[in-house]
C-alpha cells in the first residue's frame, strides 16, 4: 500500500532523496536489510535461480543435475523445473503444506544435488534442518523466501538459510510495484543499469489500487477486498517503482510485526471451525507471510462461498509443479484442501472477526450444520 513516504519516494525518488535510483542500489539495500552479502535484481527470478544451479552443478549435463522440489508449490517454478529431467518431487510434511526435514532427507538419499524450498504461506519450520542436511551432504539449498519474509525462525528469518535465496525487491510478501526479485548468494553484484520507461499508466493503476486498499476508505465505502498478486517483469521497472520499493523496504519489519500479530488472532478466531484444520507454528517459529494457511474440507466450494461474501483467497500462491504421475497422496490431499487466507498488515480487529464469521458460514454451508465435524465422522446428535 502507498502511504505518504512511498508516494514521496515514487514522485521524487528518481531525482532526490535517499531512496534507491538504480537496480544496483536497490539490490544492495535489500541484501543489507536481510543480512546477506550480495544481491542482484533479476527480471525472471525462477529462471535466474535455476540457471545458477546449472552453472554450479554442470555434471548433470544437458538434462540438468538431480534436483529436489516441492510437488505442490509456487506456480512460477513449473515451467522452469520442466526443463530438468532428474527431479525428485517432495511431498508436504504431515499436517503442513510444505516439505519438511524428512522429505528433504529422503530427497538427498535419492541423490539430489540441490534442494528447492519455497514456503507457500510463511511456514519456515523446515529450513534450519534442511540447511543442516544439505550442508552435511554437500548439496545446494535454494530458498524462495518471497512469500515468507517477516517469518521468525528461532532468532532470525528465512533469509538466513539457503546457498541461494530469492527476496522481494520491497521486502513485502504480497503485491508490490517493482517486478522481479533480488537474488542473493551467487556472488554476482548488479551491473550498472538504467531504469525502464516512465510507465505513467502503471503508476496511475498502482496508486488507484493503493487507494482501494487504504483502511479508512475501505471502512467508509465498504470496498470489496482487492485481489493481490506479484507483478511479473516486462522489461525493467521505472525509476519511480525502484524508489517506491526502497521506501516500502524501510517499513517491512513493522508490517511483518503486524502480520504476525494478525496471524495469532486469526488462529484463535478460526481454530474451532468445523472441517478446518489449522497449520500451527511450533515453539520458536512465528509465520508472518503472504497468507494464513488452513486445510479445509471442500476447499473449492469454500473458496467460492467466501468469494460471494467478498473475501478473496490466495490460490495464486500454490499450484502443481509435479506432473500428474508423480503426485503422492499427501500432496494430493494438500492440493485439495489448502486454503490460503490473505494476511494484510492493516487488518483491524473487526476485519478479522468478519473474515472468521464469513469463513464459518462458508464451511458450515459446505460441510454441514456445525453439530459435527465432517472430517471426524461423528454422528449427528439425536436430541435424546
Amino acid at each position: 500500500m502507498f502511504d505518504r513516504e512511498v508516494l514521496r519516494a515514487a514522485a521524487f525518488g528518481g531525482r532526490s532523496g535517499s531512496w534507491p535510483r538504480t537496480f544496483g542500489e536497490l539490490a544492495a539495500q535489500v541484501a543489507e536489510h536481510f543480512g546477506r552479502d550480495d544481491g542482484r535484481w533479476v527480471a525472471e527470478p525462477e529462471a535466474a535461480l535455476l540457471r545458477v544451479v546449472l552453472d554450479r552443478l554442470p555434471a548433470g549435463g544437458p538434462a540438468g543435475p538431480p534436483i529436489a522440489a516441492p510437488a505442490f508449490g509456487p506456480p512460477g517454478f513449473a515451467e522452469v523445473l520442466g526443463r530438468f529431467h532428474q527431479v525428485h518431487w517432495m511431498e508436504p510434511a504431515r499436517g503442513r503444506i510444505d516439505p519438511g526435514p524428512s522429505e528433504v532427507a529422503e530427497a538427498l538419499d535419492a541423490g539430489a544435488q540441490a534442494v528447492l524450498l519455497a514456503p507457500i504461506a510463511g511456514d519456515g519450520t523446515s529450513l534450519p534442518d534442511a540447511a543442516r542436511l544439505c550442508q552435511a551432504r554437500g548439496a545446494l539449498l535454494l530458498v524462495d523466501a518471497r512469500a515468507c519474509v517477516g517469518t521468525r525462525i528461532l532468532d532470525g528469518g528465512p533469509e538466513r538459510f539457503g546457498d541461494l535465496v530469492l527476496l522481494p525487491p520491497d521486502g513485502e510478501p504480497s503485491a508490490g510495484v517493482c517486478a522481479g526479485a533480488i537474488l542473493c548468494g551467487d556472488g554476482t553484484a548488479s551491473e550498472a543499469d538504467k531504469p525502464g520507461p516512465l510507465g505513467l499508466r502503471k503508476a496511475v493503476a498502482a496508486v488507484a489500487e493503493s487507494l482501494r486498499d487504504e483502511p479508512r476508505l475501505r471502512r467508509w465505502f465498504s470496498l470489496a477486498a482487492p485481489q493481490v498478486h506479484r507483478p511479473r517483469a516486462i522489461g525493467k521497472p521505472p525509476a519511480w517503482a525502484v524508489a517506491a520499493a526502497g521506501a516500502r523496504l524501510r517499513q517491512a519489519r513493522f508490517r511483518a510485526d503486524q502480520r504476525a500479530r494478525h496471524a495469532q488472532v486469526m488462529r484463535i478466531n478460526f481454530g474451532n471451525l468445523p472441517a478446518v484444520e489449522m497449520v500451527t507454528d511450533p515453539t520458536g517459529f512465528q509465520s508472518a507471510g503472504a497468507a494464513l494457511p488452513l486445510l479445509a474440507q471442500g476447499r473449492d466450494e469454500v473458496v467460492s462461498a467466501l468469494a460471494e461474501q467478498g473475501v478473496p483467497t490466495r490460490g495464486d500462491l500454490a499450484g502443481w509443479l509435479a506432473p500428474e504421475g508423480a503426485r503422492g497422496p499427501r500432496a494430493l490431499d494438500v492440493a485439495d484442501r489448502a486454503l490460503l487466507v490473505p494476511l494484510h498488515p492493516f487488518y483491524r480487529p473487526a476485519d478479522i472477526e468478519a473474515i472468521g464469521e464469513r469463513l464459518r458460514r462458508a464451511t458450515l454451508r459446505i460441510n454441514g450444520t456445525g453439530w459435527t465435524d465432517p472430517t471426524r465422522g461423528e454422528p449427528e446428535p439425536t436430541g435424546h
